[in-house]
């Protein structure tokens, strides 16, 4: 009890004793008891208020607790890429290679001619609406050559390589010449002249899909289509680290080289086609022709209805080589074949060409440039004529 409390209840005890003593009314024992007993319950009732406003400032002014931030995990650090095999000098020829139209001539008139949309081929090392021609993307030939376990792709351009781009140059592998690509092998444009993994990617079409339901012939456009869709390469991860390299040709300055393992295509034989491409880029797209119509792709033809390219644009592709085997000749989108006039060769050198029509209601038609030993399987509205092969 402190001492203002116990000078409180001696004042009134004192006060009780005289006014006990002045009236008589009641015992000075009993007053003095009801005088305390009031004082120690104001007092009692003043502490526990008091207790009650420290506790209310204490629930406020309490701080509350925050919180804590998840913990960020540390990004793991990829293991290091691990070369065994590094391709060397592409020195034998193998009978293989591709040649494809040259557009620098007509560039400049916002023109060019070889593009064939209906059987994706294309033609097309512009802009939207050819404003501006890349020599870089016009591709002229490939030649394949072969050392095993390597094969390697000399890519040709029109113009001299830039420093920097985001153009892929890519290598389309048939591995059952059913005309629709297995394998697509990508690189970005390289830095320098030796070989590298970097800004290289191998996928596959996990699903048949590539090619729509007609391969190579345009179908009604397809966004389910998922195209090249499986990576089994990037940039060296993968099975095998060493699979495939692209370098810029180190003897010519308008060429690039890419390298790729024997394991990939295995042991037999297969078609092969050459991609420039920094419009689209897209390889879960393929193949281009099946996700848009003629008319909104555009077309790179003078005076032609669909003139000039719009959807489909800085593209371009050659026609479809062999390695491995010999083609019949009616395979769709084939490279021209040089035959000798024999009687098994098409005795006289005739041969069929095909014939298409661009729009049904106004009658328009189209001739693939390419002469075949036969006519190739094609689908209802198509035909085929003859022509004279080389």
């Amino acid at each position: 009890m402190n001492k203002r409390l116990i000078l409180v209840i001696i004042i009134q005890i004192f006060l009780s004793l005289f006014l006990a003593a002045c009236s008589g009314r009641e015992p000075v024992v009993d007053l003095v008891a009801q005088g305390v007993a009031a004082t120690l319950t104001k007092q009692a009732r003043d502490e526990e208020m008091e207790a009650a406003r420290q506790t209310d400032e204490a629930v406020v002014e309490e701080p509350v607790p925050a919180t804590p931030e998840p913990a960020t995990p540390e990004p793991a650090t990829p293991e290091p890429i691990v070369h065994e095999m590094i391709p060397g000098e592409p020195t034998e020829l193998s009978n293989t290679f591709v040649t494809d139209f040259n557009s620098i001539d007509n560039a400049h008139q916002g023109f060019t001619y070889g593009d064939q949309y209906l059987i994706n081929r294309f033609e097309r090392p512009f802009t939207v609406e050819m404003k501006e021609y890349r020599g870089y993307l016009d591709l002229i030939l490939a030649n394949m050559k072969v050392n095993l376990p390597w094969f390697y792709i000399d890519i040709y351009l029109a113009d001299v390589l830039p420093e920097q781009s985001e153009a892929l140059y890519s290598i389309v592998l048939d591995l059952d010449e059913d005309n629709r690509g297995d394998i697509i092998i990508q690189a970005l444009m390289p830095e320098g002249s030796d070989w590298t993994v970097d800004g290289v990617w191998i996928l596959k079409d996990s699903n048949e899909d590539v090619g729509g339901i007609q391969p190579l012939i345009s179908d009604p456009p397809d966004e389910n289509l998922t195209g090249f869709d499986t990576v089994i390469f990037e940039e060296g991860r993968g099975a095998d680290p060493d699979l495939a390299w692209v370098r810029r040709n180190p003897a010519d300055e308008t060429s690039i080289q890419i390298a790729f393992k024997q394991s990939i295509p295995g042991g037999g034989g297969f078609l092969w086609s050459v991609w420039a491409d920094e419009g689209l880029n897209d390889p879960g797209m393929f193949d281009y022709n099946d996700r848009f119509i003629f008319k909104d792709a555009g077309s790179p033809f003078p005076d032609h209805e669909y003139h000039p390219i719009q959807a489909v644009y800085l593209v371009d592709s050659t026609c479809i080589s062999w390695y491995g085997f010999d083609p019949k000749g009616d395979e769709l989108g084939l490279c021209q074949m040089h035959v000798e006039e024999k009687p098994e060769n098409g005795g006289n050198g005739s041969g069929s060409k095909v014939w298409t029509f661009l729009n049904l209601a106004a009658a328009a038609v189209q001739c693939m440039p390419t002469c075949y030993v036969t006519c190739p399987d094609i689908p209802p509205g198509y035909w085929c004529e003859e022509c004279t092969l080389p």
